[in-house]
């Protein structure tokens, strides 16, 4: 993890380890918006909570501290006393677990069981704090109360103990549950105050975001403060009108106040902090509930805008697919990560999903048949097949639907020359890449069409120095014997000898290529467990060759390759 990344706090992922329906999976963060969606009974809601899980800002356990915060994390609030930093209805901003979560009596009886890593980054986190590069870990504890019932909390720290200065993160956090849905008409209490205290400014631009989201004209209304009493609904700015109020307003209209209200608290908590601000997260479950379609997209904007002005981070749970479309085609794109959850067996997880047809169509509960397209390949040209077989091993067969592998069985050096600068004008040939051995680097100059295999010489050279610093004990030869238990590494180096010197003579060419064609018949196909081998054992240079083939094939490719694909790929050198 690289907090320079970003100058304020943000999470980057999150790696539940177990969590009722989670197990063993891990989730990324989107930077601005991150919209949580699936069917109903994904688990979006209990991720959205474990989310809010270990942030506090000045307050433990809903308990006010009166003492300067001494956070381990970061030293950027150390000497304030952030418990005088509340929002402008004068709540923390924090949260209880019985404020995000229902635990369940019957169901989460071992809660020791419960435990995942929130993995944050950002300029002020200290570099020698114990979260930098593990995270903060959270996990379920039963504990008394103070009438003897055992009660179920959750504990945030970077370990199984906690020591001054570590616990939750120092962070603001407002979390917009169902309970803001709960209608104005059941509630007990409800006091309305003209002037809700907040500036001129703040009062025009939340009349003005309030009209152009639920497209209404009604410019001249003006803001009052709804108390709610305590429990069951959040306090929140409302508008009066000359013929109603909020009072009598919508299930949208109240929805949209409360929304509004929590952007401005963040936009006060920026002007009080100044230099020391560093973001909020904003956590909104049903985001698009009782909003019209046109609404949802509005208030998607205006978060957007919002998360850049004030640098929140704000993950919402939703069901809308008509948001979800925009989402995935519109200009609202490059700002919205979408994390689709579906359940396998018993298990929730990542869908992977990256088109909106396979949303649509898991919300719907349809299949769409495959699309009869022919996808136009590239041509990947190789010196032989053992280069090929190194390209696979490096890259492996994610790809192969938009690929042409071909090995040229007469090739050198001065022939690629030719090839290349063909390419820039024979039509046939300028979207063909050409991959040839490490060891003609020097024989050739860098070509945009020319991307040489990884390392210094030939694969057999490679493969073989490889396997030679590789001990007996080493789970390669294992893998070698899933058809024979006679391969060894007796047999593959020792027996044969050394090699000839120098390496680069024509007399131990020879001899690396005959070793490599005795030898192959054990790696299985394409020679794979060797060169998977060789490639996690040089992953930092597999990873560059990755990185730079996947540069050269977006540009000659006329086919929009998932940018999941190339992801899954990398993740193999992580």
């Amino acid at each position: 993890m690289n907090p320079a990344k970003n100058d304020h706090v943000k999470i980057d992922k999150i790696s539940i380890e177990q969590f009722r329906h989670f197990e063993d999976v891990e989730f990324e963060i989107g930077k601005n918006i991150t919209l949580i969606a699936g069917q109903n009974g994904t688990s979006k809601s209990t991720l959205l909570g474990m989310l809010c899980q270990p942030f506090s800002f000045g307050v433990h356990q809903g308990k006010t501290a009166g003492s300067p915060d001494n956070s381990k994390y970061t030293s950027n609030y150390h000497e304030i006393n952030l418990a005088k930093y509340r929002d402008i209805t004068d709540s923390p901003f924090f949260y209880n677990c019985e404020d995000v979560f229902r635990l369940s009596r019957k169901h989460d009886t071992s809660p020791k069981k419960y435990s995942y890593y929130l993995h944050l980054s950002g300029n002020c986190i200290n570099t020698n704090s114990p979260v930098f590069e593990d995270g903060i870990l959270v996990r379920a504890t039963k504990r008394k109360d103070k009438s003897g019932k055992e009660r179920i909390r959750f504990v945030a720290g970077p370990g199984a103990r906690q020591e001054a200065g570590e616990g939750n993160f120092p962070h603001p956090v407002i979390y917009l549950g169902l309970n803001r849905l709960w209608p104005l008409a059941l509630l007990k209490k409800l006091d309305v105050k003209d002037d809700p205290e907040i500036t001129d400014e703040d009062k025009e631009w939340y009349i003005k975001k309030y009209n152009e989201i639920l497209i209404l004209d009604e410019h001249d209304n003006t803001t009052e403060f709804l108390k709610t009493g305590t429990g069951t609904k959040e306090d929140f700015i409302g508008t009066s009108s000359s013929d109603y109020n909020s009072e009598s307003c919508s299930a949208g209209q109240d929805n949209l106040g409360q929304i509004l209200t929590s952007i401005l608290s963040f936009r006060y908590l920026k002007s009080k902090l100044g230099d020391k601000y560093q973001g909020g997260i904003l956590l909104i479950d049903e985001l698009d509930a009782t909003f019209h379609s046109v609404a949802q997209i509005e208030v998607i904007k205006t978060l957007i805008e919002v998360s850049e002005e004030l640098n929140l981070q704000i993950i919402a749970t939703t069901h809308s697919m008509h948001l979800l479309k925009h989402a995935f085609h519109s200009r609202l794109k490059k700002n919205i990560k979408v994390l689709y959850l579906i359940k396998r067996g018993n298990n929730i997880i990542d869908s992977g999903f990256t088109t909106w047809k396979e949303i649509k169509d898991n919300l719907n509960v349809e299949a769409t048949p495959a699309s009869k397209k022919n996808i136009k390949k590239i041509s990947i040209f190789f010196e032989d097949s053992v280069g090929k077989n190194m390209f696979f091993g490096i890259v492996g067969n994610r790809l192969n639907k938009y690929l042409n592998l071909v090995e040229m069985k007469s090739f050198d050096a001065g022939s690629l020359k030719n090839l290349a600068v063909l390419s820039a004008k024979v039509p046939e040939l300028k979207n063909v890449i050409f991959i040839p051995d490490g060891d003609v680097k020097k024989e050739l100059k860098a070509h945009k069409n020319i991307l040489f295999l990884p390392g210094e010489s030939r694969p057999e050279t490679l493969i073989y120095n490889n396997l030679k610093d590789t001990e007996d004990s080493n789970t390669f030869w294992k893998k070698c014997n899933s058809k024979s238990n006679s391969y060894t590494r007796q047999f593959a180096i020792i027996r044969k000898g050394p090699p000839p010197k120098p390496s680069t003579s024509k007399e131990a060419k020879n001899w690396y290529k005959n070793w490599y064609k005795k030898q192959s018949p054990f790696w299985g196909r394409m020679n794979n467990i060797a060169y998977n081998k060789w490639a996690i054992d040089n992953k930092g240079e597999c990873k560059e060759f990755c990185r730079k083939f996947f540069k050269i094939l977006k540009k000659v490719s006329s086919e929009q390759i998932p940018k999941s694909l190339f992801a899954k790929i990398l993740k193999k050198y992580e």
